[in-house]
């Protein structure tokens, strides 16, 4: 049965919504502060990264154990199994096609094999079409990844577990068509997208239009495969966390089943990137936290909203119970404070805000959880903010 894509203007459901952060070996700390910051945003999925080159050094055996151990007590993980051991590869790098394209399936077989009792989808590679991850000057037919890829998704397959297709970036449809042509569609139980709106991607339209050709081709090919977003972010190294805001409003908005948002925590800018050190200072600031531990605007508002983000209906129209609504004003700003509607965090949105004569509206609570909804009202105040008056006097914490 065809999926049928709901448009952009009618009511359709959240998607499950997770945190996107791999950990480099060893990095207990991290860990379990990107799980105390899940619990606080009430979030239980989180798409990482198993890197094939580290898991098969060996030296980083107990590193696995205990890494897939402590994430199944808090959440559910979906692993992207990426990154060629130089020793098995065409070239001594991470990103170059393995010499034999066997290998990829047996490192799949035996970490499911291990770990297979707290995994439900795997998910085969990172971004091929991205030099970093896929080095497809390499491979410039493509037939040493599709290889690859089908000999891996039939291993998980074979063992119970559900796929997921690489996520692209940017998005490519001739390349999927490729894929399914090669590995065949229905190798696949997910097909991941990637896209970073205002970050690296400025041509960007919408997500209603990457969404829906990839769908088109599910449809071509007569695929039932849900479309995933694996990766989505914005980065504030221009400390437009306003702007990170929007861009996590709007995903959210997007007619796919699940949505990984790019990181918890910005990098630590005493390491390297994947591209090298600070070559390009973007990639350093995408975390919902700075790397010292302190929040951005889109984490407070979302912690604030408290509840969970399992909720999946959006009312279409936006309107206050009679119950939460605030019966005072100070510089016209609604003050629920507690109640998940934002509070005095409103000052973060800008010095001044306009004032308002009306309470802020926020989503319907019966149909969606108090903490998008604070995130929604603070995008509200934020679109307000934009005709200020300098004068305006701000609420006090």
């Amino acid at each position: 049965m065809k999926r049928k894509d709901p448009g952009p203007e009618s009511v359709r459901a959240i998607p499950s919504i997770g945190i996107n952060e791999w950990f480099r070996p060893n990095d207990r700390e991290l860990v379990e502060n990107v799980l105390a910051d899940m619990k606080a945003l009430s979030i239980r999925e989180l798409r990482t990264g198993i890197s094939w080159s580290d898991f098969a050094n060996g030296a980083h055996d107990q590193w696995y154990e205990w890494l897939f151990e402590r994430l199944v007590r808090e959440v559910r993980i979906p692993p992207c199994f990426v990154g060629t051991p130089e020793n098995l590869a065409l070239l001594p790098k991470s990103s170059a096609p393995p010499r034999d394209y066997k290998t990829y399936s047996e490192f799949v077989r035996t970490v499911i094999t291990r770990f297979g009792n707290y995994l439900d989808h795997v998910e085969l590679w990172n971004e091929p079409n991205n030099l970093y991850d896929w080095d497809w000057r390499l491979d410039p037919d493509w037939h040493i990844f599709a290889e690859m890829i089908g000999a891996a998704a039939n291993t998980a397959h074979e063992l119970g577990k559900k796929t997921v297709l690489a996520g692209m970036c940017p998005t490519d449809l001739a390349w999927l068509k490729l894929m399914f042509d090669r590995i065949g569609a229905r190798s696949f139980d997910a097909v991941g997208i990637h896209g970073f709106p205002g970050a690296w991607e400025f041509d960007w339209e919408d997500w209603h239009r990457k969404v829906s050709d990839v769908r088109s081709v599910l449809e071509e090919y007569g695929s039932e495969a849900e479309i995933w977003i694996t990766k989505t972010g914005f980065s504030t190294w221009r400390h437009d966390e306003h702007q990170q805001l929007r861009a996590f409003v709007k995903a959210t908005e997007a007619s796919v089943d699940r949505m990984y948002w790019y990181a918890a925590r910005d990098l630590d800018p005493d390491l390297p990137a994947q591209g090298g050190f600070h070559v390009d200072e973007r990639h350093y600031h995408f975390g919902l936290k700075r790397s010292d531990g302190t929040s951005k605007l889109l984490f407070r508002l979302w912690a604030q909203g408290g509840g969970s983000l399992r909720a999946r209906s959006p009312s279409s129209r936006f309107n206050v119970p009679p119950e939460l609504m605030a019966k005072s004003f100070v510089g016209g700003i609604n003050q629920a404070g507690r109640n998940g509607y934002l509070g005095c965090e409103v000052k973060h949105l800008c010095r001044s805000l306009y004032a308002a004569a009306q309470p802020v509206a926020v989503p319907n609570v019966a149909n969606l959880d108090l903490n998008l909804a604070a995130v929604r009202c603070g995008l509200s105040l934020l679109k307000r903010s934009q005709r200020c008056r300098s004068t305006c006097v701000l609420p006090s914490r």
